[in-house]
């Protein structure tokens, strides 16, 4: 893990798409993430991700350690729309 993404709207969500064409693929996914800011004490950073515009994931990084979230079973091929943003709460 050398680089890291931001969205260009700190308001809006951080958005990657996956179009295999070849509605018979299969694969797993995976996202490995990291904070990679030093927050003080009393702050923390926290976001969902989701597939598709359903709720896959939440997450809260810890500082320089790896996270990583999962698909628990294969996607197949087509068009998928993952978006990461900040959660409300």
């Amino acid at each position: 893990m050398n680089s890291a993404g931001i969205p260009a709207n700190a308001s809006e969500p951080l958005e990657f798409f996956i179009d295999a064409q070849d509605t018979t693929l299969k694969f797993d996914v995976s996202m490995h993430v990291a904070e990679i800011v030093k927050l003080e004490a009393n702050q923390s950073r926290h976001f969902n991700i989701s597939l598709n515009g359903k709720y896959w994931s939440d997450l809260t990084p810890s500082y320089l350690y790896t996270t990583t979230v999962f698909s628990p079973s294969a996607l197949t091929g087509g068009k998928h729309t993952f978006s990461i943003f900040k959660s409300r709460g």
